[in-house]
């Protein structure tokens, strides 16, 4: 196995852990979590369930990006959230360790986007 593809394994499991670990501690620890929902979110929906479906949503893309099948579409959606995660860190909050941990997942998971697909990972 080259640098390159041991390199890349890395970042998709490492994406894979994070989505997945995150979206199960959202759905398991409602209390902490509750605390970042957005004014505009929990004005249109109940926080908890919120919170459940963005769990949800964060494990579906941890377990597709480990998959390995057609990973672009669900690093996509991912970078997506991680984007709105990252503006309302920063517009609520300021530049905090959260928001720069947010903002690196958000690059780490974009740079799946833009693998070079053409030479085959395995």
């Amino acid at each position: 196995m080259s640098r390159i593809n041991l390199s890349r394994y890395l970042v998709h499991y490492a994406v894979s852990v994070i989505f997945v670990i995150f979206g199960l501690w959202e759905i398991i620890d409602f209390t902490y979590w509750s605390s970042f929902i957005p004014g505009f979110i929990s004005g249109v929906i109940n926080a908890q369930t919120a919170l459940l479906f963005h769990g949800i949503i964060l494990m579906i893309l941890g377990v597709w990006i480990f998959s390995g099948y057609k990973i672009k579409i669900p690093a996509f959606i991912g970078v997506l959230i991680m984007f709105s995660i990252v503006i309302d860190l920063l517009a609520s909050s300021g530049f905090t360790p959260a928001f720069v941990r947010d903002f690196v997942i958000m690059l780490v998971t974009a740079s799946i986007i833009f693998e070079d697909t053409k030479k085959d990972i395995l």
